[in-house]
């Protein structure tokens, strides 16, 4: 019997087969069901050939944590571009497959802080008038027997504190000023996501699918919310945003909570489900890229192939996309800019999700894969750096493809801009100033 069964199911299928054949197909369009495509992404009839807004530069002074958390004007930065580097400075080990570089350098207007693949902090001045940078302290905030298995630090500085958030699970805060340890604290997990401070607390989401609120003051736990952890994940995360005094924690699961900053206690959550993949790597949920928040919408986009917009005090989708990126988002004015997973950079409009424009970045180079950092944008232009030193522009309008500059080794980490100078870290441990 049991060798009869294949085949009785077998003569079972041809026969249905046959019998739908003589019937008269059903109206309506046929959708498949297995999503076997590249996903590809077209431009909106309606809004073909329009050009977007773009909203005036500004300076920024300073450049504190992920902008995520420090900057809610969504305006492009004014930036003095130099076409050769001003100068250049060693801030220490530079990544490889082992020790990799998670978030991006910071500053407070007077220094620009950095973490190399060991975890050694240092603080730079730029010494503009005389066109050299001074590396002023560093700290190591690894201990030596551990940096051969742990990557790099990741940073945020508040008023006089800089907040160092380690691979082996510590958090330590440093006078911004010489370096001197105030306290550091044992989370119980590594930790590859920048830290986030606000009102007195700082917010860190360990790879164990922990979220915490430490008091910035003096380092003592004050809640700890668990999100759920898928066993397949991308390697580093999005950053805790913190809005007013709501907290968005966000996990290798897709899943997004909306806490109360003060206690840790959901509002309200939901999973950025993955449109359904033929293999397993398309399929990982993980929100790897910051989530963004304005005018009370919640964005939020998982390496899933999955983007949406949800209405912030319910938790009601407002709209979702088949998109799927590890890397931030950026909300310019109106529109979305996504550099999604095909290396793609995708327009959209924020109030409906449709596609303004689509420009294709390069796979490859030298037969090597191309990495591309997460965009911001500086004067119009929309500015993306590769693991080939390639650093490109695009009009922020249509997409047009600008000038570029190229490095002699790979960009590590989103660019950043201080007093209207374009910093880009090298994966060799090099400081740029263009």
């Amino acid at each position: 019997m049991g060798k009869m069964f294949p085949t009785f199911v077998f003569l079972l299928l041809l026969a249905a087969c046959d019998s739908f054949s003589k019937k008269d197909p059903l109206p309506g369009k046929r959708e498949a069901y297995l999503d076997f495509s590249s996903g590809d992404i077209v431009t909106d009839p309606a809004l073909k050939g329009q050009k977007v807004h773009v909203p005036q530069a500004r300076s920024l002074e300073f450049f504190p944590q992920a902008f995520v958390n420090f900057d809610r004007q969504h305006v492009p930065y004014k930036v003095c571009l130099s076409e050769n580097p001003v100068w250049s400075t060693s801030v220490g080990v530079g990544s490889d497959l082992g020790h990799l570089i998670f978030g991006h350098p910071v500053s407070d207007g007077r220094f620009i802080f950095t973490s190399d693949a060991h975890g050694k902090v240092s603080a730079i001045r730029d010494v503009a008038k005389e066109s050299r940078a001074e590396v002023v302290w560093t700290f190591d905030s690894i201990l030596e027997e551990s940096r051969d298995n742990a990557a790099c630090a990741t940073l945020a500085v508040h008023e006089e504190t800089l907040f160092v958030a380690t691979a082996i699970g510590e958090v330590i805060a440093l006078d911004s000023s010489n370096g001197r340890v105030k306290w550091r604290t044992s989370t119980g997990a590594p930790i590859r996501v920048m830290p986030a401070v606000k009102d007195g607390r700082v917010f860190i989401t360990g790879i164990n699918g922990m979220t915490i609120a430490l008091d910035a003051t003096k380092g003592n736990l004050l809640w700890t919310h668990q999100g759920f952890t898928e066993v397949s994940s991308i390697q580093g995360g999005a950053s805790p945003v913190v809005i007013d005094d709501l907290v968005i924690a966000s996990y290798s699961s897709g899943e997004v909570f909306v806490l109360k900053a003060d206690s840790g206690v959901p509002l309200w959550s939901d999973t950025i489900t993955t449109a359904l993949r033929s293999d397993s790597i398309s399929s990982i949920p993980h929100i790897v890229g910051n989530p963004i928040i304005e005018a009370n919408v919640l964005y939020v986009i998982s390496h899933g192939a999955r983007m949406a917009a949800f209405d912030l005090s319910t938790g009601l989708i407002v709209w979702q996309q088949d998109i799927g990126s590890i890397r931030s988002p950026l909300l310019m004015g109106q529109t979305f800019y996504v550099l999604d997973n095909n290396n793609r950079i995708i327009c959209l409009d924020k109030t409906t999700g449709k596609v303004y424009w689509v420009k294709t970045l390069p796979m490859s180079s030298e037969n090597k894969p191309l990495l591309w950092t997460a965009p911001i944008a500086v004067n119009d232009q929309l500015v993306v750096g590769a693991s080939n030193g390639d650093v490109l522009f695009f009009n922020l309008a249509d997409g047009s493809k600008g000038k570029a500059l190229h490095l002699k080794e790979g960009i590590a980490a989103q660019p950043i801009i201080v007093r209207d100078h374009l910093y880009l870290f090298l994966e060799s441990g090099q400081l740029v100033r263009h």
